[in-house]
């Protein structure tokens, strides 16, 4: 088995930071949830990190000019990737999905 060539710190900071927030936003007042951390690896040719919570979710006015999310976006696109940062369709917790090449398979 071949070891992944992938920037480690973006993966690390990805999964370290929506976590962070996740804890930190979606549970306010000592609320009780879950975080859920899923790495996959798609059928396509690509990997797929999703961390997702069951909090209050991330409002509209929290979107705009949002540093992390901009970092997220630019952590992204620096591994190849992209990303997206939803309310779940329950309307219950943020979904945070980062999509990049998989560095296990040979490009083309």
């Amino acid at each position: 088995m071949r070891e992944a060539v992938l920037p480690r710190a973006a993966l690390e900071w990805f999964s370290s930071s929506a976590q962070g927030a996740a804890l930190k936003y979606a549970f306010p007042g000592g609320r009780e949830g879950r975080v859920r951390m899923v790495l996959t690896a798609q059928g396509d040719g690509l990997m797929r990190l999703c961390i997702e919570d069951d909090g209050v979710g991330l409002p509209d006015a929290g979107r705009e000019g949002s540093l992390g999310l901009r970092l997220v976006d630019m952590l992204a696109r620096q591994i190849r990737g992209r990303a997206s940062v939803e309310n779940r369709s329950s309307g219950k917790g943020t979904v945070v999905t980062v999509t990049f090449p998989d560095p296990n398979r040979s490009p083309g």
